[in-house]
């Protein structure tokens, strides 16, 4: 029975892979924040065991951070579970701990509107006094105020690239393993 994996771009264990590359996305989206002149990174990370995507995304903070010098401290780094509520304490926990954070990067974009929604609470105002990203651009973070700055994950073209290919395999024509969507 042909199978695929989606929303990663590299086929693993002989399963073949259409998707983003999210190692790529959060470098990229870390160099943005690097080249608005952010020096001082906390990252919201939803990182179960389970979720390679999450871990990569976490990956590519780190690479584009190290590239520039940058080394978070684990009290830098707060896992939280995929929720509102997750991203709100995360975002209190990290800032208590360090203040001096300008940027703060999500891996999903739940956890960075909970963390949105939690900065004036706290007296930090977004972007003027915090940097704030997410992952994924769902519908509600173009409702926010302001804007969520995010990674657009090309969900449509992702699912009908994969029905495309079982499709394909199932008539006997031969696919690529791995596709990668560019990431916007």
């Amino acid at each position: 029975m042909p199978v695929i994996t989606t929303y990663v771009s590299k086929a693993q264990a002989n399963i073949p892979a259409i998707g983003i590359d999210n190692l790529r996305a959060t470098l990229e989206m870390t160099r943005y924040l690097l080249g608005l002149g952010h020096t001082r990174f906390g990252t919201i990370a939803n990182l179960p065991s389970a979720n390679d995507r999450s871990r990569a995304r976490l990956e590519g903070i780190h690479k584009a951070l190290a590239e520039a010098g940058i080394h978070l401290q684990p009290s830098q780094i707060v896992r939280a579970d995929h929720s509102l509520a997750q991203g709100r304490s995360a975002l209190r926990q990290l800032m208590n701990d360090h203040p001096d954070i300008t940027a703060v990067i999500c891996t999903t974009d739940t956890l960075a509107i909970g963390a949105m929604a939690e900065a004036p609470k706290m007296g930090w105002r977004v972007p003027q006094h915090l940097s704030i990203t997410g992952f994924d651009d769902v519908e509600l973070s173009s409702q926010v105020d302001p804007p969520l700055t995010t990674i657009s994950v090309p969900a449509a073209e992702i699912g009908r690239g994969a029905a495309d290919y079982l499709i394909n395999a199932i008539s006997g024509v031969r696919a690529p393993k791995s596709v990668a969507f560019p990431i916007a």
